[in-house]
């Protein structure tokens, strides 16, 4: 979903995506989520995953920061993102937890910091 809320925009703004893919995905802002040594084990899995929704929120968050009062549409966009992705980690956590749910305080979001969790 990022990339098809934020190519429009990136072309609105007079950018363009790279034509090699490869070379794409080597300037993203976060590594490539990996296949675990030890991927029989379903923790081990879901830490890479809570891993790039971390990476992923701390990096729309620098973006929101970078937007706020500046660029309104970017700063939205880059803010939908945020949300789904706190939504995700939340996902995450929950199934790292063993199915025990997690409530995210959106108020505890800062600049490069992930937010704290608080198992209910």
């Amino acid at each position: 979903m990022h990339f098809e809320l934020m190519t429009p925009r990136i072309y609105e703004l007079g950018g363009r995506l790279p034509s090699d893919i490869r070379k794409f995905a080597d300037m993203a802002a976060c590594p490539d989520a990996y296949l675990p040594e030890d991927w029989k084990d379903p923790k081990s899995i879901l830490k890479v995953l809570l891993g790039a929704e971390q990476c992923t929120i701390r990096m729309w968050s620098e973006v929101c920061y970078i937007t706020i009062g500046k660029d309104p549409r970017t700063y939205d966009l880059a803010q939908r993102i945020v949300t789904e992705e706190v939504e995700h980690e939340a996902s995450s956590w929950s199934c790292f937890m063993g199915g025990h749910r997690v409530i995210f305080d959106a108020d505890s979001l800062e600049r490069d910091h992930a937010p704290r969790n608080k198992p209910v």
